[in-house]
């Protein structure tokens, strides 16, 4: 689920109302939740920190699909398809969350109808999300679709944290040396700002007036 929204109010009443307790979890920096192709065996519902999912590739390698803070729901999806986990997780700074075992769920579903509801919508949320990242990176240069990456970190509900190079270089599907020289350039501009292998908005101004130039 998105953001500290009214979808994580509803997860937390439907428990409320199920009489479930839901458990809580610490996970230090580095730490995984779960790896992909484990059977999750409930949902995750993030309360503080920063969390990133990452799906396995056929060659081994990870790849950044999106980073995750408080309010967010991790396993939801693989509940509702009965499958093993998508997406391996990781906690980018010291996290935790609220778990509720399958179970749990089950009686959480059957206490408080608007929750397979509030499920459904960030699964369309999601889809939504990921399908316009591919029409963007398909119609729009590189260059906009970074911009909108770091411009999506500053606006983000949590703290904000900022990208990690490698982790922009995954999410956008460019290599981390592509990716370089065109973070070179715009920091360059003053659009970026780099630091210690961070990358976060340098002088907004800047930077939104090249996307605007970009859009047209």
């Amino acid at each position: 689920m998105a953001g500290d929204s009214d979808a994580s109010i509803i997860f937390t009443d439907a428990a409320a109302a199920a009489g479930v307790r839901l458990r809580e979890r610490s996970f230090q920096k580095g730490e995984r939740l779960f790896d992909a192709g484990v059977a999750l065996g409930g949902v995750h519902l993030v309360r503080s920190g920063l969390v990133a999912s990452r799906a396995l590739l056929e060659n081994g390698r990870e790849v950044l699909i999106g980073i995750h803070g408080k309010g967010d729901t991790l396993g939801d999806l693989e509940y509702c398809m009965g499958g093993s986990a998508i997406c391996g997780v990781s906690a980018l700074e010291a996290s935790s969350t609220l778990w509720a075992d399958e179970r749990s769920l089950d009686r959480m579903v059957a206490a408080d109808s608007r929750l397979p509801l509030a499920f459904a919508r960030v699964l369309a949320v999601r889809l939504y999300r990921s399908s316009r990242r591919l029409s963007e990176g398909i119609a729009y240069p590189l260059e906009y679709s970074l911009l909108k990456a770091v411009f999506a970190r500053l606006d983000a509900p949590d703290d904000g944290r900022p990208l990690s190079k490698r982790d922009l270089a995954e999410y956008l599907g460019h290599t981390e040396r592509h990716v370089n020289r065109l973070l070179r350039s715009l920091e360059e501009a003053g659009a970026l700002s780099v630091r210690d292998g961070s990358v976060a908005i340098g002088d907004e101004a800047i930077a939104r007036r090249r996307m605007e130039r970009l859009e047209e």
